[in-house]
């Protein structure tokens, strides 16, 4: 290995790794990859080395997992939707709402979504920004007036991290304690 890494030195001044373990892949030469090339350079940046200058950017830096999932986004006293009531599942009842965002190009502006389980009457709100004060006014504009008995999301942090907090402190909604 000690070889191969003077040889990637040598070519890391006109070069990536990228392209150093690619040119030697067509070549048929024998190679580190190029994210071997990688650690073996911040490895040496630790020791002291200027090998990392040569990379043609800032390293970007890997987020730790714990037991393979994110610690970000996760939603307090999320629920499951299995947990939803058997009325709502059956979609008899009038007042079990479902509500998504769709984002649009940019991620600058989006839709709120909103359908009544049982009767099948869709709500949608633009949105200009996708900012909690704007999505809860427009979840609220929505609503009206309309019976909620349960509200059901994807769970995803786009709608979720914004509503929860806003609508279950906002005594505005009649019906907010379905949610």
């Amino acid at each position: 290995m000690v070889r191969l890494m003077k040889q990637v030195a040598a070519k890391l001044k006109a070069l990536t790794p990228e392209l150093i373990a690619g040119q030697a892949r067509l070549k048929g030469e024998e190679m580190l990859s190029h994210e071997t090339i990688y650690l073996q350079v911040y490895a040496e940046k630790v020791d002291g080395g200027r090998l990392y200058t040569y990379l043609p950017q800032s390293r970007k830096r890997r987020s730790k997992r714990i037991n393979g999932r994110r610690r970000r986004g996760q939603i307090p006293g999320r629920v499951s939707i299995s947990e939803r009531p058997a009325e709502a599942s059956d979609r008899q009842r009038r007042g079990d709402l479902e509500i998504d965002t769709i984002i649009g190009k940019g991620q600058r502006n989006g839709l709120l979504r909103i359908v009544d389980r049982a009767m099948r009457h869709l709500r949608i709100r633009y949105l200009p920004d996708l900012g909690s004060e704007t999505t809860t006014a427009a979840l609220i504009d929505a609503l009206g007036g309309t019976l909620v008995r349960s509200i059901t999301s994807d769970n995803g942090e786009d709608i979720v991290s914004k509503l929860c907090a806003a609508v279950r402190g906002e005594p505005a909604i009649p019906a907010a304690e379905g949610i």
